[in-house]
């Protein structure tokens, strides 16, 4: 539904995908591809709202795909999906701002039926930083909010994985039924 929402209000949207996948995947020797968000509703956003909505997926898969970004040696050198958000930058700095509500979700769910057993939501990259997903957000950071949401996967996977066998970077993999990494919320 959208790539980057700012300071953004998504009501009552629906997003139907079937047989299908939804995503982003960058090929080995590709440069300057550091991050990818990629959500069902929002791929990223920055204190937005998205309220009663929800994604049904049925035999689809929601991805983000890579090789090495191990070159970016940074937090925000990853990739990140989640079936209604897959990242959710700071709402504020936890000094200035203490209290201050960053990106809400708000009544939103995420259902996915499956014939066979197969990956549904996936954040994999060969090396480099970080890769989380999550059922509802893959990645949030300062004062994010989330209220009666919920997430029904039948016969699916919701996987973040590196597949090289070497890397020196600082944050893991990170997967949640829920949410794949929740900081500073």
């Amino acid at each position: 539904l959208v790539g980057y929402a700012n300071e953004s209000q998504i009501s009552n949207c629906h997003v139907v995908v079937s047989n299908s996948r939804v995503g982003v995947s960058f090929s080995n020797g590709e440069e300057y591809i550091h991050k990818a968000h990629v959500g069902g509703i929002a791929g990223e956003s920055k204190l937005s709202i998205i309220r009663n909505s929800d994604v049904k997926l049925t035999d689809a898969v929601l991805c983000a795909q890579g090789y090495d970004v191990s070159k970016y040696q940074s937090m925000y050198a990853f990739f990140s999906v989640g079936g209604i958000l897959g990242f959710s930058e700071s709402g504020s700095d936890n000094t200035s701002h203490i209290g201050r509500v960053g990106t809400q979700l708000l009544n939103c769910k995420v259902i996915s039926n499956n014939q066979m057993q197969k990956d549904v939501i996936i954040a994999s990259l060969e090396k480099g930083d970080e890769v989380t997903a999550g059922g509802l957000v893959g990645c949030t950071f300062n004062n994010f909010l989330a209220k009666n949401c919920s997430v029904d996967i039948t016969k699916g996977n919701i996987v973040a994985q590196k597949t090289g066998t070497t890397d020196s970077a600082t944050y893991g993999s990170n997967a949640g039924g829920i949410i794949g990494r929740l900081e500073h919320t």
